[in-house]
């Protein structure tokens, strides 16, 4: 599953074949300073991106290089205190591919990949024809998703706008207020959906108080997929963890939280079921 989804997040893709060279940096500049120069033009591509400077007023002079038009490629790569320098053909230089048409201002934003990694990594099964909530569902890719899946209903919550091309769904009802002021109206509908989903850029223990609100309006087992947006930059958040896992109590089992490719460094994807 994650091969399929790598292909978003991936940017370099650096070779180093057995016959590649490593050692200090002195080591690795000494050896392309007194390689035999390239007939052929080179792309240079290098980790950090500021070794790429000191790599080209190396080589510049004699070697002719060119990020467009080359036929070979050279990959200098800081591991740790180690340097790796390879030279390879051009053809393994790996392109980001850009098939996919990029977020229009006003338009569903690509955060939906959140909630595809998510139901493909814990393996979740939606029926055509289930029932869907949707809270902070602005400007509505998750929506939008969830239509593609087979919704026949998703209860899109959100004060702000969704893009017209969503709000225009027939299987779309969306709910212009807060989660804690859309309890009335989802009563009066009748709201049973079997997969509430959220990814609202609210503190986590703020975003799983709105969830559990909309509780009684989940069906016995259904399922929560929520994006958790931690303060700070580490990669740990122990302490927030376990603030939202009080809020959470025993309303719901099956607790799994996961660091998704899609996720920034700061969000885990909380998946649950009602107990």
């Amino acid at each position: 599953m994650r091969a399929s989804r790598a292909i978003n997040y991936i940017i370099r893709v650096y070779f180093f074949p057995e016959e590649g060279i490593q050692g200090s940096k002195i080591e690795v500049m000494d050896h392309l300073r007194a390689m035999q120069v390239p007939l052929d033009k080179v792309r240079i591509q290098t980790s950090p991106p500021e070794l790429g400077k000191e790599v080209q007023d190396l080589l510049e002079e004699k070697w002719e290089l060119d990020p467009r038009e080359y036929r070979l490629t050279l990959s200098v790569v800081r591991l740790g205190d180690t340097y790796h320098c390879s030279m390879l053909p051009g053809k393994c230089m790996y392109r980001q591919p850009h098939n996919e048409p990029a977020s229009t201002k006003g338009g569903p934003s690509r955060a939906v990949r959140k909630l595809q990694e998510a139901m493909e990594l814990c393996n979740i099964k939606l029926t055509p024809g289930f029932i869907a909530i949707d809270l902070g569902a602005a400007p509505g890719s998750w929506t939008s998703y969830l239509v593609q899946c087979g919704a026949k209903q998703v209860f899109a919550i959100d004060p702000a706008q969704l893009n017209s091309g969503v709000a225009d769904m027939p299987q779309v009802v969306h709910i212009p207020k807060p989660a804690q002021n859309s309890l009335t109206e989802l009563a009066i509908m009748g709201c049973s959906a079997d997969l509430l989903v959220c990814d609202m850029n609210e503190p986590p223990k703020t975003v799983a108080r709105r969830a559990m609100a909309l509780l009684p309006f989940l069906s016995k087992g259904g399922k929560l997929i929520v994006t958790m947006k931690f303060p700070g930059t580490g990669r740990e958040h122990p302490g927030a963890l376990e603030g939202v896992k009080a809020v959470l109590g025993n309303q719901v089992k099956d607790v799994e939280w996961h660091w998704l490719m899609a996720n920034t460094l700061c969000e885990r994807c909380l998946v649950a079921a009602k107990a």
